[in-house]
């Protein structure tokens, strides 16, 4: 599962912003995702 461990260090990221960490993983995500789908 390697997808967790991008959603996990993108959990960790510092900011208090919410908008900006949802923002950031998402993108993080979906590039883990494609990764993984390939």
């Amino acid at each position: 599962m390697e997808w967790l461990n991008c959603f996990t260090v993108t959990s960790r990221r510092p900011g208090s912003n919410s908008s900006a960490v949802t923002s950031s993983f998402s993108v993080s995500a979906r590039s883990c995702w494609s990764r993984e789908r390939r």
